[in-house]
């Protein structure tokens, strides 16, 4: 693929996750309670320790969405974010097919989840954990950036501008 296009879809899949996990994250600091209640229906941890992952998660969300953005830890964001898909993957999976009545709590508490919309969140979570594969492997280095904005604004291979 051409390098500006990688450039370009990298900056737009990093744009993408940034924006659903700064998001997701913001929301979910709002009602920190309401969070801890939607961890607790997965049943995963214990009930004591939703209230410290209702906590801690968020702000990791933002960091991880923030860090995609800036070039040097953008490939830091995406395996924090591919990771945390992983995690999300494994709850939502789990307790669909254990028929547990979960909230899934990824934009907010919003009470019990259907099946239906359980499997909309499976499959968001899929995509976004591709995408956040494409970008940590496409993640460019610095030296890189600078070649591929060299070639955006017309310079030589030398760094010369023509």
């Amino acid at each position: 693929m051409n390098s500006i296009w990688t450039f370009r879809l990298t900056w737009l899949f990093r744009l993408i996750l940034a924006g659903v996990f700064i998001y997701a994250g913001v929301l979910k600091m709002l009602n920190p309670s309401g969070f801890a209640g939607s961890i607790a229906t997965f049943q995963l941890v214990p009930e004591s320790w939703s209230n410290v992952i209702a906590l801690t998660l968020p702000p990791f969300e933002i960091l991880a969405g923030v860090a995609i953005l800036l070039p040097w830890s953008a490939q830091v964001g995406a395996w924090s974010i591919a990771g945390l898909n992983v995690v999300f993957l494994v709850g939502l999976v789990q307790g669909l097919i254990r028929g547990l009545p979960v909230d899934c709590g990824c934009f907010g508490s919003s009470g019990p989840s259907s099946t239906l919309s359980i499997a909309l969140a499976i499959g968001r979570d899929v995509v976004l954990l591709i995408l956040a594969i494409v970008v940590y492997v496409w993640a460019t280095s610095g030296k890189e950036v600078e070649e591929t904005c060299g070639t955006i604004v017309g310079s030589n291979p030398e760094g010369r501008v023509r």
